[in-house]
């Protein structure tokens, strides 16, 4: 309000708010405060995360309203820009565009402008665009309510293992933690010991989020940062960084930094007298010496998981194990072992009722079939594999399986497949061949 008093004309202040719900209480005080004083504030809530124009925006709406009264105040308030600036990335257009039409705005926009930002935008926004932040007659941070912060916790907490059903959903909560990371060490003020403790988790859970929507700089960068937080004494959460980073260079294709990491963290797990979780990691090094062709490392590591697990009698823990097994074997083309290996994988998720796990075995045996030349065979478990896929509306499972089945159908001509992948996908065989044809 002092800000209000004082502006005259055109004056550029900039307010810290990181969660929506004190956004809008902020909105509404100044409303408020408007009534009293006989200002008029116009809010704008400009969160296209494809603007760039922001001068022109705000003279198109204003264009179309009534002028204040007499001796009234004008002030206009802008929230929602975080969009368009973004987290990462160089030289966002809209910060761009405001640096170098800073001096358009004193006759274009003749107001106070109060621009509402969250920390990470203001900090953006500063690096930028530095004519236009230069002009600021100040910058004040809204304190956040104690129920937004609960609130925002609590969707953290209760959400932390929820499965995204959309890309809306995943920035949704990328957005959340990020709001939450400001909270934890907004620019300027003295953290906490349980500021840092929630800023390593929330870095961690940001840096798997990142790394699952192939944003693996950003991921990376996280995951650093929380690293360089933690005591040297602390070695379980070091223990989580490493295999988190090894996760991140696995689906980077990073194969040997991924293969360091992993072993690190096995290393750590076995200091810790955590033999269950050493050879879990193992495991999962694994499959990233699989990746990398490195197939005797990976039977290695999937045979001492095998014996852990046989010796702790997790027995369907046992069919993932077997499934990789018969890979390394296909991959050595020692065919009837990884026939061996696939079919005992599909016979403890057949018992255990895992049907979904079936299908990629199928696949598999599918495969090592029509490298023996049983065709037939090769015919059926690609059929099974087809089904499973169907009833699961695996789409993505789906697309694999019909590219497939348009190059086996190709090579064999067999018209039985046709005839029963059709039934399964409810359609005519000639429907369907045109399909796999084109």
């Amino acid at each position: 309000t002092v800000f209000m008093h004082e502006a005259e004309g055109w004056t550029l202040g900039f307010v810290e708010v990181n969660f929506p719900e004190d956004r809008s209480r902020l909105f509404q005080a100044l409303a408020q405060k408007a009534q009293t004083q006989g200002w008029q504030v116009v809010p704008l809530m400009l969160d296209d995360p494809h603007l760039r124009y922001v001068r022109d925006r705000v003279v198109a709406e204003l264009e179309g309203m009534e002028p204040p009264g007499e001796g009234a105040k004008r002030v206009v308030v802008i929230a929602g820009l975080e969009r368009a600036i973004g987290m990462t990335g160089n030289e966002p257009p809209l910060l761009q565009d405001l640096n170098l039409l800073r001096d358009a705005y004193v006759q274009s926009v003749p107001h106070p402008l109060l621009v509402i930002l969250p920390d990470f935008a203001l900090n953006r926004l500063a690096r930028f665009a530095p004519d236009f932040w230069a002009w600021r007659s100040g910058t004040f941070r809204f304190t956040s309510s104690e129920q937004a912060r609960e609130s925002a916790h609590e969707m953290r907490i209760t959400g932390k293992f929820e499965r995204f059903s959309s890309a809306e959903e995943l920035k949704g909560r990328i957005d959340l933690l990020e709001r939450l990371l400001q909270e934890c060490c907004p620019t300027g003020k003295p953290q906490t010991e349980a500021d840092r403790r929630q800023q390593i988790q929330i870095l961690e859970e940001l840096g798997d989020l990142y790394r699952d929507c192939g944003q693996f700089e950003r991921a990376e960068a996280l995951l650093i940062q929380g690293m360089a937080l933690l005591e040297p004494d602390d070695l379980l959460n070091r223990k989580r960084f490493l295999e988190g980073e090894g996760m991140l260079y696995q689906k980077w294709q990073k194969h040997g930094i991924a293969i360091a990491r992993y072993e690190a963290a096995i290393a750590l797990a076995k200091s810790l007298e955590n033999a269950d979780e050493a050879t879990r990691l193992g495991f999962q090094l694994g499959t990233v010496h699989l990746l990398a062709r490195n197939f005797e490392h990976a039977r290695t590591l999937y045979t001492d998981r095998l014996g852990f697990e046989q010796a702790n009698n997790k027995h369907q823990d046992q069919a993932r194990i077997y499934h990789q097994l018969g890979m390394v074997a296909q991959e050595l083309r020692e065919y009837e072992e990884a026939r061996r290996n696939y079919q005992l994988a599909l016979e403890i998720n057949i018992d255990f009722g895992d049907r979904y796990s079936q299908a990629r075995t199928y696949y598999q045996l599918a495969k090592v079939d029509e490298a023996t030349s049983e065709l037939e065979q090769a015919r059926e478990n690609y059929l099974q594999d087809l089904q499973i896929t169907i009833e699961f509306n695996d789409e993505h499972g789906l697309g694999i399986s019909l590219r497939n089945l348009a190059r086996f159908y190709t090579e064999t001509q067999d018209e039985t497949l046709l005839t029963a992948a059709a039934t399964l996908l409810n359609t005519t065989p000639d429907a369907l061949r045109q399909q796999l044809t084109a």
